[in-house]
């Protein structure tokens, strides 16, 4: 993860532990950020996601898994006039 991001993150000790073995699937291309939570497993087995926009002054919000996570951006996408979901 780039410094810029841990700075931003590492205000909540809490949320920079769980952030240690996160892996980052998306840089901020758009500004938002996807990452894979190695400590969380959701009801599917999968590992959990996380969903962060870098201006919104909130912590990444969390998804139950990867696909959760895919789905609910897609989702998001279209009402935001994208397309069809």
């Amino acid at each position: 993860m780039d410094p810029g991001t841990w700075d931003a993150w590492s205000h909540d000790e809490d949320l920079t532990e769980q952030l240690k073995r996160c892996l980052l699937l998306s840089g901020p291309a758009d500004g938002d950020y996807w990452l894979l939570d190695a400590n969380g497993v959701g009801s599917d087995g999968e590992w959990t996601a996380h969903w962060w926009w870098a201006g919104d002054g909130e912590d990444p919000h969390p998804y139950d898994s990867f696909a959760a996570l895919v789905v609910g951006a897609r989702e998001a996408w279209a009402l935001t006039g994208g397309g069809e979901p």
